[in-house]
């Protein structure tokens, strides 16, 4: 394929945005296949943790301020996929999450893999 998309050809353009649609739809798949399992959510949800999604980025030292936000940025592009691909995953990622590795092992029945 061309490296340039020519904007004068309209058939081109159509095949351009397909292929995207395509591709995106295919990302998707792959997400939502991680968010059925529990291991995936997992470590789906040790990324976005990672990625100081649920912490401020503020620092006195501005580049460390500017480093953190880089990283949180990236969390929340994984996240608003996470969303787009299965919300109520997302949801569920909470619940399993409310018990902290810290707080002993789960007991039987506490949480389902659904």
């Amino acid at each position: 394929m061309d490296a340039a998309l020519s904007v004068s050809d309209p058939s081109k353009i159509r095949k351009a945005r397909a292929r995207e649609r395509f591709l995106r739809e295919e990302e998707m798949a792959g997400l939502r296949a991680l968010l059925d399992g529990k291991g995936g959510r997992r470590y789906l949800w040790k990324a976005l943790e990672e990625h100081h999604i649920f912490q401020t980025s503020f620092s006195q030292d501005a580049g460390y301020a500017a480093f953190r936000e880089g990283e949180r940025n990236g969390g929340l592009k994984l996240l608003d996929d996470i969303l787009e691909a299965n919300q109520e995953a997302f949801f569920l990622m909470i619940r399993e999450n409310r018990q902290r590795p810290e707080d002993g092992p789960e007991t039987e029945g506490d949480t389902q893999d659904e």
